[in-house]
């Protein structure tokens, strides 16, 4: 991943419930999606904000962890200037 580009990150989220659960089959992880601004990455996870500025200040960061993500695609604009994954 390079800093400065769009992505969609796709990752497995855990859950919980602090209340009774009389089925525990239904209780599952669930599946997300973030699109962000790569902005760093350590060992363990993947910094992405959702909004960044031309100063180059950032808003909305999301920290994902790398063992929960499950795909990745850089957003990048066709031949016409819209937006795809490649």
């Amino acid at each position: 991943m390079k800093k400065g580009k769009l992505y969609i990150i796709d990752w497995i989220d855990h859950t919980g419930n602090a209340g009774w659960i009389e089925d525990i089959d239904i209780e599952e992880p669930v599946k997300c999606r973030t699109v962000g601004w790569f902005i760093t990455e350590t060992q363990t996870s993947y910094k992405i904000a959702d909004t960044i500025s031309t100063e180059d200040d950032i808003a909305g960061l999301s920290v994902i962890i790398k063992s929960c993500v499950t795909n990745i695609q850089e957003l990048i604009k066709d031949d016409e200037g819209r937006k795809k994954t490649s």
